[in-house]
């Protein structure tokens, strides 16, 4: 990535927290991150795709899917509730972005889907990893999309609420979510994590 584009996302990054995001103009993106109009307009055409990239780094920052490929199968559960605990540590350093991520209603709905789109991602690869995709009749899809809207109105309750429950407690009620939300379609016992 270059120089001008890390600078323009950190411009809007920094923008974020001191204005409405449908107040940032262009101009003040470029003032912000010091670089000329012809820079800008070179890299982006809107401050739409600025936060665009800016979620898609912080997404790639999280690395939950490394962390779950390398998982054994008895230790998936484990390494699901540690990659939990990355994204809401994630999350909490940077709460001021997902706070307004998550509640600005003039944010862009494709901002908002793109958000949902990473938890739904994180949830169908924890469900994989974990061993519980299999364990339970179609549709699959119905239970995944229940599941990571559960997971985003926890984030967002997390955030909204200010509440003092560590990364590492989010994480475990997470995860207890995820369990049995999946496992609430069959009859199979929980899985077996030490917290």
């Amino acid at each position: 990535m270059s120089n001008s584009k890390l600078k323009l996302q950190q411009a809007l990054l920094t923008l974020i927290k001191q204005e409405p995001y449908h107040e940032i103009s262009m101009t003040a993106l470029s003032q912000q991150a010091k670089v000329g109009r012809t820079t800008l307009y070179r890299h982006y055409t809107t401050k739409d795709e600025i936060l665009s990239d800016c979620l898609q780094r912080l997404f790639e920052a999280v690395k939950i899917i490394p962390l779950l490929e390398r998982a054994k199968p008895e230790t998936a559960p484990q390494e699901g509730l540690k990659s939990l605990i990355t994204l809401y540590t994630h999350v909490l350093t940077n709460r001021d972005f997902y706070y307004l991520l998550c509640t600005d209603p003039m944010m862009p709905r494709h901002i908002h889907r793109q958000f949902r789109r990473f938890i739904k991602g994180h949830i169908i690869q924890l469900a994989h990893d974990s061993g519980l995709i299999p364990l339970f009749p179609p549709p699959v899809e119905v239970i995944i999309n229940y599941i990571a809207e559960t997971h985003t109105g926890l984030i967002i309750w997390w955030l909204e609420s200010k509440s003092e429950h560590p990364p590492e407690r989010m994480a475990e009620i997470s995860m207890r979510l995820i369990e049995r939300g999946f496992l609430g379609f069959s009859n199979i016992p929980p899985l077996p994590i030490e917290i």
